[in-house]
């Protein structure tokens, strides 16, 4: 299968965790998976390549997605910000139909949510997001033709 056919799921996971004081990416749920891989789950189901964005250097964090066998990109520049870090899983993935965008600090993302975006961006949508009580949420997906766009962020700009 060509890569062309593939929508890849980006999960964002490169921030700080300032506020909450430790990497609230590893921390534990009720169900013993940790914050990132509670919201890496849905990604993964939804399509068939994913890939998480992290901050470069060695870490616990680093350590989990080698022992889980997860593929991970390091963003040198993921102090930059968000757009920065998205614009470096784009480039990284430029020949993708299409990208599934989500955050690694939303382990409730439900599976169907995901799952809807994805084939929303398989039958054709450029855009694709869930609303809930008339607002936004994630996953947000984007078609190939957003590539060029996507791929030039900078900073914490959004998409």
């Amino acid at each position: 299968m060509e890569a062309r056919d593939h929508i890849v799921g980006l999960l964002l996971a490169a921030g700080r965790s300032r506020r909450f004081g430790s990497d609230k990416l590893l921390q534990r749920l009720p169900d013993c998976r940790t914050v990132l891989e509670a919201s890496l789950a849905p990604l993964a189901a939804a399509v068939d390549r994913t890939l998480v964005l992290v901050r470069p250097g060695p870490s616990p964090l680093h350590e989990l997605l080698q022992e889980k066998n997860i593929p991970y990109l390091e963003v040198p520049q993921a102090d930059d910000g968000m757009g920065t870090t998205l614009a470096a899983g784009i480039r990284a993935t430029a020949q993708a139909r299409g990208w599934l965008v989500g955050l690694a600090d939303m382990p409730c993302l439900q599976a169907d949510t995901a799952a809807r975006i994805a084939h929303a961006l398989e039958q054709g949508a450029l855009l694709a997001a869930p609303q809930h009580q008339g607002r936004r949420g994630h996953p947000v997906g984007f078609a190939a033709c957003w590539q060029p766009q996507l791929a030039a962020l900078q900073g914490d700009q959004g998409a």
